[in-house]
């Protein structure tokens, strides 16, 4: 329950930080960060969020009010993620796809 309260104080919180800011609190297993905005083709964006589960070793992205589990090799490619992202190195996501815009 406390981790869910921090995930919900963090987004409300990242609603006025900047892009790449990382929030922690060493207390809890998640870190929340923020990537940015997201352009839906209407004319608005989406904030982009990713949060790294450390006591699970889970990613998760959230854009706008979508969100789902992804690749934390994904994640780590974001240079702010990567101390939080302790049990991941290059060699170890070197063998998992990158995205088309990231090549």
């Amino acid at each position: 329950m406390r981790a869910a309260l921090l995930v919900l104080f963090s987004v409300v919180l990242a609603g006025c930080a900047g892009v790449g800011t990382v929030l922690v609190d060493d207390e809890a297993p998640v870190v929340t960060i923020v990537g940015g905005m997201a352009a839906t083709g209407t004319g608005t964006s989406w904030r982009v969020f990713y949060f790294v589960d450390r006591r699970t070793r889970l990613c998760a992205l959230e854009i706008g009010e979508i969100g789902g589990v992804v690749s934390c090799c994904d994640v780590w490619r974001l240079r702010e993620a990567r101390p939080h992202l302790r049990w991941l190195s290059a060699e170890k996501c070197a063998d998992k796809p990158v995205a088309a815009d990231q090549k």
